[in-house]
């Protein structure tokens, strides 16, 4: 029997059996996954082209050493090792008040020389430890982490963050970064403002060089990662305690803003907010006559 030359014959299946049927429907799903992902494969760009897209990034966008300017101050005013206050006259109605603390790091685009900051995601944990270095002071409402809600996402500066601060009702705010171009095994600097009065009240700068002893049982064992993260959490420490007793030397001069009782004046302790805590405060009443 002839058949035309473009008629496909007829499958007989009559006598298939379940076997069969089950075969043929795994090949057919095995083709098709096959299929899918040679394509997904074919539309994944090549390494070549992935690294000219990092390239232009870089090129874009350049991390730079920070400098004191990108904090608002000038250079004469953060090149000492340690705390240095800026305001000695007391202060009327600035506290009880918020802090908010914001890490940033400074980069330039382009062939642009001028500096823009780009605030630094920090992990809860590292937040944690703000919040206990300030625990006891009275003084603070509340201690929170500054994210970038409401920045410039292609640069801010730190008048921008300032205004963050107040947004939250943060009238303190502590911008500071890491040294990266530094002698020390980690260092960090910055400054502690008033961000209603764009007042900068106190600067630091905190270099942690590690005793020779740790650094050779560490250079022995080949964990240089873990050296320089043991450097930075005491650097980070030094500053932190830096800030608490800047505060605390602030508030103890600090005048209330009028003859009035203060509603923060109470038989109750005043300690930092967290998410998974609310804040009352009672007052007494008059008694009625």
């Amino acid at each position: 029997m002839l058949m035309h030359p473009y008629r496909r014959p007829r499958l007989n299946l009559a006598g298939w059996s379940m076997v069969k049927w089950l075969a043929v429907a795994i090949s057919g799903l095995s083709t098709t996954t096959l299929g899918c992902s040679a394509n997904k494969a074919s539309c994944q760009p090549s390494v070549e082209a992935e690294s000219k897209y990092q390239t232009i990034c870089e090129r874009e966008e350049e991390i730079v050493a920070i400098e004191a300017s990108d904090l608002g101050v000038s250079p004469a005013e953060i090149t000492e090792v340690g705390q240095k206050n800026l305001v000695t006259e007391p202060s009327t109605g600035r506290f009880p008040t918020g802090l908010s603390v914001v890490c940033v790091e400074a980069a330039t685009r382009g062939d642009e020389p001028e500096h823009f900051l780009r605030p630094v995601s920090v992990e809860e944990y590292r937040g944690a430890r703000w919040i206990r270095a300030t625990q006891d002071l009275p003084v603070l409402r509340e201690v929170t982490m500054l994210g970038t809600y409401g920045l410039d996402p292609r640069g801010t500066d730190w008048q921008a963050l300032l205004r963050a601060s107040l947004r939250l009702d943060c009238d303190l705010c502590l911008i500071y970064g890491e040294v990266y171009e530094t002698e020390a095994d980690a260092e960090f600097v910055g400054v502690l403002w008033d961000a209603r009065t764009a007042q900068a009240l106190a600067t630091y700068r905190a270099p942690m060089v590690l005793p020779a002893d740790v650094r050779l049982t560490y250079e022995e064992k080949k964990e240089y990662v873990g050296l320089r993260v043991e450097a930075e959490q005491q650097a980070m420490a030094e500053l932190q305690r830096m800030v608490r007793d800047t505060i605390w030397d602030l508030a103890a001069k600090d005048n209330e803003a009028t003859t009035q009782p203060s509603p923060w004046q109470t038989d109750l302790p005043l300690y930092p907010r967290d998410l998974h805590r609310t804040l009352r405060i009672f007052t007494k009443e008059k008694p009625q006559h």
